[in-house]
């Protein structure tokens, strides 16, 4: 029990490090801080928590959760940084926390602090701890939907089931679709029950998850229609997967090829999978049954991202809490092994948990439109920023650095003849459509965008 709170604590004091280092710091990393921000301000002022505003429109592209928890700190302690990263704060922590003490009763509580480190240390799971995100919310939200329903598994009784499911259904009210990926888990696991418990723990686990998540679905569904199709229900879900890689096999092939590269190169203890058999054998034959499942929920969400084609640092976050009990897992078993597997296997502990807090500190960047348009507004005070054809450029009432407007190619020349020259950003795939006849001189560029000065 001591050696339990010893590393419980030591845990505790680790995260509190590093997650509160740099909690206040006036630097973006994502550019959708300010959209949280802004949405949270609005329920604040208006009390109108049904309809997210962000720049006087409703703002369907994501559900209120997180919103809603910010809303009430802005009233008691205004705008500020720590105050839109709370939850991301609270969030990291606990999900560190809860893998912890979830992997000290899968294996043993050296196996759940390295569990613990493996998670916190991320270079995604630091950086999205300091900054306004969903993602950060919805990981611990599921991690915990996952902790009871493998205790329901095991032991089957109701509340375990009931407390799934309202943790599933926050999920969904957090990030819409993602908060969904236990569900295909949770009928897997509900099926292996007792065939005279099994309709009981699939009604209480739907019911609990409904309750949750219908009534401001409903609401939102009824009195913006439109909306809801369009920009809730078809940008987060069909229009995430990319047609050439459900199609084309080849494109799946280098998809999966892809993405399985991010994840190994971000998470060096994937290493330890290499030894698959010693990741089944730190299981007894009591949570071997919860293995298989946290397995389950790595291989079906890296299907998703493949099939997403996606390699956005936030999708990977979710990945995290089975692969980090996985990895610890096989960790201890490798070194009870041999004393050239206590060697390889230190080595990888230092090569996944030194240098993602180094890297983190000292080269964390800002969001690129972010960083470029506070370089621009620095190096050309007061000047338009245009937006080619539609606005990909921030502007709210946390960040307004110049004026922005959108132009298309029906409007570019009279502009540049009226003004001499002006400064346009451009994403690099749309660069060709600009007219030969007009200059371009690139004065900012990055991996997807330039900002040019366009003249005659």
């Amino acid at each position: 029990m001591k050696i339990k709170r010893l590393y419980f604590f030591i845990l505790l004091a680790i995260s509190t490090i590093l997650i509160f280092a740099q909690i206040n710091r006036d630097r973006v990393v994502f550019s959708d801080e300010y959209i949280l921000a802004e949405m949270a301000d609005n329920m604040a002022q208006t009390g109108n928590y049904l309809e997210p505003v962000y720049m006087d429109q409703i703002w369907l592209e994501k559900p209120p959760l997180y919103a809603w928890l910010t809303a009430p700190l802005i009233k008691l302690f205004g705008n500020q940084f720590w105050v839109w990263r709370f939850w991301s704060v609270v969030s990291i922590m606990g999900s560190t926390l809860a893998i912890y003490l979830f992997a000290i009763q899968l294996l043993n509580p050296l196996a759940g602090f390295v569990a613990g480190l493996f998670f916190l240390t991320n270079y995604y799971t630091l950086t999205l701890a300091h900054s306004a995100s969903m993602d950060t919310l919805n990981v611990f939200l599921l991690t915990l939907s996952f902790i009871f329903l493998a205790k329901g598994f095991n032991e089957p009784k109701k509340k375990f089931f009931v407390l799934s499911g309202i943790f599933t259904g926050l999920a969904v009210l957090t990030r819409s679709f993602l908060g969904l990926i236990l569900v295909p888990i949770a009928f897997l696991s509900i099926l292996s029950l007792p065939r005279q418990i099994r309709f009981s723990r699939l009604t209480l686990f739907g019911l609990s998850t409904l309750t949750l998540t219908l009534p401001w679905h409903l609401y939102t569904a009824f009195t913006h229609p439109q909306l809801f199709f369009e920009e809730y229900f078809l940008l987060n879900s069909l229009a995430r997967f990319n047609p050439d890689f459900i199609f084309k096999n080849l494109s799946l092939c280098l998809s999966a090829r892809h993405t399985l590269l991010l994840v190994f190169i971000t998470n060096l203890y994937c290493l330890f999978l290499f030894w698959p058999k010693k990741v089944l054998s730190a299981f007894t034959k009591k949570t071997k049954s919860t293995a298989k499942l946290l397995i389950f929920w790595l291989v079906s969400y890296l299907l998703i991202l493949v099939l997403a084609g996606s390699n956005a640092p936030w999708h990977f976050l979710h990945l995290l809490p089975p692969l980090a009990i996985l990895a610890a897992g096989a960790c201890g078993q490798l070194i009870k092994s041999s004393a050239t597997g206590k060697i390889v296997a230190l080595f990888i502990l230092a090569a996944s948990l030194i240098p993602n807090p180094l890297s983190f500190f000292g080269f964390q960047k800002e969001a690129p439109r972010v960083e470029a348009q506070k370089k621009i507004a620095r190096e050309y005070p007061n000047q338009t920023l245009y937006s080619w054809k539609k606005q990909y450029l921030i502007q709210n009432r946390f960040f307004d650095p110049q004026p922005i407007e959108t132009i298309g190619p029906n409007q570019l020349r009279t502009t540049v003849e009226k003004y001499g020259s002006i400064l346009v950003f451009i994403p690099r795939s749309d660069q060709t459509e600009i007219d030969r006849s007009i200059h371009q001189k690139c004065i900012y560029e990055q991996e997807k965008f330039v900002i040019c000065n366009l003249s005659l």
